[in-house]
C-alpha cells in the first residue's frame, strides 16, 4: 500500500515537472494580476470603539436577569447590534443619506439586475440612494466579540479616517441608546398593563366594600330580630335617612357647581332657596343677590339698545363676579354640610358595626360577615400590591441605564489598515499554483501523453511492456549495424527474445479458428509478427525496421513488409524503390510478388528482404485488403522467412488492420512518451485487443524521449503482479 501511495506521488511530481514551464507561466500572470490589483486599491482606515457588556437586570425579573450567564447574551448582544434600526440611527446621526461617498455604483451586472427588476435605469435614478446608502454603510462596520471576553468591538474601515472614528463611536453610541429606549419601552409597556390590572382590581376593591357596608344597612332587621338587639334597627334608620340627606347634598352641590360654571345666574337663586341646608343664605344676602340680579338685567338691557361702552361692560363684569361671589360662599357651604354629613354616614357605619358584632350572631350571619371581609382585605392587599408595583414602573422607565458602557473611544487613525497588499499577492500566488497545478493535471489527463513505463502499464494493464529509445527515421537503416549492442539493438533484442518464446510452435489451427481465420494454405516455418499503434507517429515505422534489422543480425531471414498503403514510408526510409506493386499483386493485377533485398558489404549473411507498400494506382483498391488475400501472401512469405515483420497502419485510422492483424501470430503495439493522449492509447489497444484471441497478448513497446544507462535500465521487462 505505501509502494502503491509513492508512486502515485511521484506520477504526480512527474506531471508537474513535465508542465513545469505552463505551471510557472500561469501563476506568475496570476501574481501579475494580484500585483496590479493590489496596488490599484485605495488605503483604508480602521477605528475601533470598545465596549463593555454589564447586564443590569431585566425590567420584569431582575432576579433571573441577573442570574444569567453573561457570557450567553454576547451573541445575541451582537445580533442585536447589527440590526437595521441601529444602522438608520447611525446614517441619520451623521447625516450620510446623501453623502456622494455612498453613491450608488453602476456596474454592468447592476444594470442587469435593474432590467430583471424591472426598476428605473440608473440615468433616471440618484446618485445618491438610501439603499446603497445602507449597503455601504453596513459594509464598513462591524462588531464583534473580543477573545471569548464580555468586550465588544465596535469598528469601521472607510478611505476616510475621520468618518471611520465617527462611524465607530456613533455605531457604539446608538447600540447604547438603543438598550436604554428598549428598557423604557420594556417598563412603559408593564406600566400598561399593570395600570389595567390596578383598575380591574380597584373596581373589585369598591366593589367588595360596598357590599360589606351594605349588608349590615340590608340586614339589619333581621339582625335585630335575631339578637333581640332593637338599637340595631334604630341605628340603621339613622344611617338610611343621613344616607338620603347626603345624596340631596350632593345633588344641590353638583346642580350649584354645574350654574356657576354655565353662568346661569337666574337659576342661582332658585337653587339656593331650594336647598335642604338652613341658613344657607342669610336674609340680606337673598336681598343683596336680588339686588344684584336687578342690577345686571339692567346693564343687559342698556347693552341691547346700543348703549355699549366700556364702563358698562365694565360694571356688568363687576356685578357678575359678585353674583358668582356669593353663589360661591353658597356653594362652600354645601360642600362643608356635605363633607358634615358624610362624617355622620361613617358614624353611624361604624356604630351599626359595633352593635352588631357587640350582639350574639347567628353562625349564618357571622359567616358572611367573615367571607366578605376577607373577600375586602384580599381585594385591598391585591390593589395595594398593584400601585406599589406601578410606582416602581414608573421610577424605572426614568432610571434605566444600560447593559454596556464604552470603555475606549475610537480616535482618528493615522496609519492605514488596509489593503494588506502582500497577502493579496501571496494570495495570488498560491491561486495561480492551485490553478495551474490543476490545469496541468487536466491537460495531462485528456491531452498529455504517456510520461513513463509505469504509467502506460497502468493505462494498458500490460505487462509486456517494452522502452525504446526515442531515434531517428532516417538513420533507422544504418543505426542497428552500425551499433550492433548499442542502446537501440539491446532493446529490441529483448522484444525479438519475447517474440519468439511463445511463437517457438507453430500457430495452430484452433488459435487461426478463435482469431476468425482460416487454416492456412501451406505449412508454416516463420513467426508473423505485426507492428501498429493507436495513430500515426507512434513509432511503429522505426520499430518494425529496427526489429527487422536486428532479427537479420541474430541470422534470422527476415521479411519486412509495408502493409501502410496509406502511408507507406518503409521504403523511403531504407532507401529502396518504391515500385514494388504489393496492392497490385493482392488485387490479382501481378503474378509475382517484388521483394526487394538489403545489401550489406560487411557481412553476407545477413538476409532482410522488404516488400514495400507503396500504390500503385490513384484510387484504394479494397480488394488488396482482402483477408483471404493477406493470408495468402503472409502464408507464402512464412514458408519462405525465418520471421515476417509487418508494419500495419494505425488501428484507429484504418479500417483493414483489424483483419491484418488476425493474420499475425504475434502483435507489437507501439505507443510514444509524450505524444498521443491517454484516451487515445487506451482506446487502441482495446480495439485491438478485442479481435485478438486469449492466447495472443500484444507486446507493447514505448518509445522514450531519452537515452543513457538510465533509459538502458528502464528497458528492462516490467511484469505486472
Amino acid at each position: 500500500m505505501h509502494e502503491i501511495e509513492e508512486i502515485d506521488l511521484l506520477r504526480l511530481l512527474a506531471v508537474f515537472w513535465r508542465r513545469k514551464f505552463m505551471i510557472l507561466l500561469i501563476s506568475l500572470s496570476v501574481m501579475v494580476l494580484g500585483v496590479m490589483y493590489a496596488r490599484s486599491l485605495q488605503p483604508t482606515y480602521r477605528a475601533e470603539t470598545k465596549v463593555l457588556f454589564e447586564p443590569s437586570g431585566s425590567v420584569v425579573n431582575a432576579v433571573r436577569a441577573k442570574q444569567s450567564n453573561t457570557l450567553d447574551r454576547v451573541e445575541a448582544e451582537i445580533q442585536m447590534a447589527r440590526s437595521d434600526g441601529i444602522l438608520q440611527a447611525v446614517i441619520s446621526d451623521l447625516d450620510l443619506w446623501e453623502d456622494m461617498r455612498f453613491k450608488r455604483r453602476v456596474r454592468p451586472l447592476d444594470r442587469v439586475k435593474d432590467r430583471i427588476m424591472n426598476r428605473p435605469m440608473p440615468s433616471t435614478m440618484p446618485m445618491v440612494t438610501p439603499q446603497s446608502v445602507q449597503r455601504h454603510v453596513r459594509q464598513v462596520i462591524n462588531v464583534r466579540q473580543v477573545q471569548s471576553s464580555s468586550l465588544l468591538s465596535f469598528n469601521a474601515e472607510t478611505r476616510d479616517p475621520v468618518l471611520s472614528a465617527a462611524l465607530s463611536n456613533s455605531f457604539a453610541e446608538n447600540y447604547i441608546a438603543q438598550q436604554i429606549e428598549s428598557k423604557v419601552q420594556s417598563a412603559l409597556d408593564s406600566l400598561s398593563i399593570i395600570q389595567v390590572a390596578i383598575d380591574e382590581a380597584g373596581e373589585n376593591l369598591e366593589a367588595s366594600q360596598k357590599e360589606l357596608i351594605d349588608y349590615p344597612l340590608q340586614n339589619a332587621d333581621a339582625i335585630a330580630s335575631a339578637t333581640g338587639n332593637t338599637e340595631i334597627s334604630s341605628i340603621a334608620d339613622e344611617l338610611e335617612m343621613a344616607q338620603k340627606a347626603l345624596d340631596r347634598l350632593i345633588n344641590d352641590r353638583d346642580q350649584l357647581a354645574s350654574l356657576i360654571e354655565r353662568n346661569q345666574y337666574e337659576l342661582l337663586v332658585v337653587r339656593l332657596s331650594s336647598s335642604t341646608v338652613e341658613n344657607l343664605m342669610s336674609g340680606a344676602q337673598v336681598e343683596l343677590l336680588l339686588e344684584l340680579l336687578g342690577r345686571r338685567e339692567a346693564l343687559l338691557v342698556q347693552l341691547e339698545r346700543g348703549e355699549a361702552s366700556t364702563a358698562l361692560n365694565v360694571q356688568l363684569a363687576n356685578v357678575e363676579a359678585e353674583i358668582r361671589s356669593l353663589a360661591q360662599e353658597g356653594l362652600d357651604k354645601l360642600v362643608e354640610a356635605a363633607v358634615q354629613q358624610k362624617e355622620r354616614r361613617a358614624s353611624l357605619r361604624n356604630a351599626l358595626q359595633v352593635e352588631i358584632f357587640a350582639s350574639d350572631l347567628s353562625p349564618e350571619i357571622a359567616s358572611d360577615f367573615f367571607k366578605l371581609q376577607s373577600n375586602a382585605t384580599s381585594a385591598r392587599n391585591w390593589y395595594t400590591n398593584l400601585v406599589e408595583r406601578a410606582d416602581e414602573l414608573e421610577v424605572q422607565s426614568q432610571t434605566q441605564l444600560a447593559d454596556s458602557r464604552i470603555v475606549d473611544r475610537a480616535a482618528v487613525p493615522l496609519n492605514q489598515s488596509g489593503p494588506n497588499r502582500t497577502r493579496i499577492v501571496a494570495i495570488g500566488l498560491a491561486l495561480g499554483l492551485f490553478l495551474a497545478s490543476g490545469l496541468a493535471l487536466l491537460v495531462d489527463l485528456f491531452l498529455g501523453g504517456i510520461a513513463g513505463p509505469r504509467e502506460l502499464e497502468n493505462v494498458v494493464e500490460s505487462g509486456h511492456i517494452y522502452n525504446i529509445p526515442k531515434v531517428n527515421l532516417n538513420r533507422g537503416k544504418a543505426l542497428v549495424f552500425k551499433d550492433p549492442f548499442g542502446l537501440f539493438a539491446e532493446c529490441l533484442r529483448m522484444v525479438l527474445i519475447e517474440i519468439d518464446a511463445p511463437a517457438s510452435s507453430p500457430k495452430s489451427v484452433p488459435a487461426q479458428e478463435e482469431a476468425g481465420a482460416e487454416p492456412p494454405t501451406a505449412e508454416r516455418k516463420g513467426i508473423i509478427v505485426g507492428i501498429t499503434s493507436s495513430v500515426a507517429k507512434e513509432g511503429k515505422t522505426v520499430s518494425s525496421i529496427g526489429l527487422s534489422s536486428v532479427a537479420a543480425l541474430n541470422g534470422l531471414k527476415t521479411c519486412l513488409v509495408d502493409f501502410d498503403f496509406r502511408r507507406p514510408s518503409v521504403s523511403q526510409y531504407m532507401g529502396l524503390s518504391e515500385e514494388s506493386g504489393l496492392m497490385g499483386y493482392l488485387a490479382g493485377r501481378r503474378d509475382k510478388l517484388k521483394i526487394q533485398r538489403m545489401e550489406f558489404d560487411e557481412d553476407t549473411t545477413i538476409h532482410l528482404d522488404v516488400v514495400s507498400g507503396r500504390r500503385t494506382q490513384s484510387a484504394f483498391s479494397f480488394a488488396a485488403v482482402q483477408p483471404s488475400q493477406i493470408r495468402v501472401v503472409l502464408d507464402e512469405l512464412a514458408a519462405t522467412y525465418d520471421l515476417i515483420v509487418v508494419d500495419l497502419p494505425p488501428i484507429l485510422a484504418a479500417s483493414e488492420t483489424k483483419s491484418m492483424a488476425k493474420q499475425c501470430d504475434t502483435i507489437l503495439f507501439c505507443a510514444r512518451q509524450d505524444f498521443a493522449s491517454k484516451r487515445v492509447i487506451l482506446e487502441g489497444y482495446e480495439a485491438l485487443v478485442s479481435i485478438l484471441p486469449p492466447a495472443i497478448k500484444p507486446i507493447v513497446a514505448m518509445s522514450l524521449s531519452q537515452t543513457g544507462r538510465k533509459a538502458y535500465l528502464n528497458g528492462q521487462r516490467s511484469v505486472a503482479s
